[in-house]
């Protein structure tokens, strides 16, 4: 009985995560269910077949000025919430999503870069630290830390999403 219960709760979890707007790589590496069955779910989720072709790669992407501070806040919010780490994944982006929504923000994150900024972080690929002026963890893009939010480009427009 263990065994088929552990597949619903896989395959619950897949769903949640493609409602959110997972790719099949990631509902597959968080859930451990087959290609197939991925393929399968996001049809069945959204009428069509999955979007195709490899992720985006690139931890540049983070050190831009919006970028960053939609990653610190997903951030804040991914260290408040418990759980395993796709059940963390899960909860902080619902939060993340629900926190903008009420700020009338539109998100900036998707659930896939969150995926990857988590892991580019457990790969120590990307560096996060505190920032000396406002204590908030941020990626750490300059020898200085201070975060992009305190440290704003010049002629980039405020953003108000804390």
């Amino acid at each position: 009985m263990g065994k088929y219960l552990d597949n619903i709760k896989k395959l619950n979890i897949a769903v949640e995560l493609i409602r959110l707007g997972a790719r099949v790589s990631i509902v597959r590496s968080h859930c451990d269910v087959s290609l197939a069955i991925a393929q399968g779910l996001s049809r069945e989720i959204y009428g069509k077949r999955p979007v195709k072709g490899l992720l985006p790669f690139s931890e540049e992407w983070f050190y831009r000025y919006k970028s960053c501070v939609h990653s610190m806040l997903f951030l804040r919010l991914y260290d408040q919430a418990k759980g395993k780490d796709t059940f963390k994944l899960i909860n902080a982006y619902k939060k993340y999503e629900k926190h903008l929504k009420e700020k009338q923000n539109a998100p900036l994150l998707d659930i896939n870069r969150a995926d990857l900024l988590i892991n580019l972080i457990n790969a120590t690929i990307l560096q996060v630290d505190i920032c000396e002026k406002c204590s908030r963890k941020h990626v750490r893009f300059n020898a200085r830390n201070i975060c992009l939010h305190c440290n704003k480009p010049p002629r980039s427009k405020e953003l108000n999403i804390f």
